[in-house]
């Protein structure tokens, strides 16, 4: 069943860049978030999103020549630092309160990593 205006009832659309970007900013002008307050979510969410994130800031002209901060040493943020300095002339910074990345995965050499679990 469509609905009147032709859409599929429950079909996401995909946001335009400029939504995007308005979804994931913050209050604070060139600050963004990538979802750091969800629960249950996978490592390939968290890399889609950090992707879609510099991505996005490319298409809008706000990576090339700039510097980009990137807070949290994780899986996103990691992918997010990575996807930058590969994309974009900008200037990456990489912080975390740990001494090293991922250590929310130490002691888990015994449990397989699948990106959609």
């Amino acid at each position: 069943m469509t609905l009147p205006d032709g859409n599929w009832p429950g079909i996401l659309r995909p946001l335009s860049v400029p939504a995007f970007l308005e979804e994931m900013a913050t209050e604070w002008d060139g600050v963004y978030v990538l979802g750091s307050l969800n629960r249950h979510i996978t490592v390939h969410s968290q890399q889609k999103r950090a992707v879609n994130l510099i991505r996005a800031l490319k298409q809008c002209g706000r990576t090339e020549g700039k510097r980009i901060a990137i807070v949290g040493a994780g899986f996103a943020g990691l992918t997010e630092a990575a996807c930058a300095l590969e994309e974009t002339t900008a200037q990456v910074t990489l912080f975390d309160t740990a001494s090293r990345p991922l250590w929310l995965q130490d002691g888990c050499e015994g449990r397989w990593l699948h990106p959609g679990i």
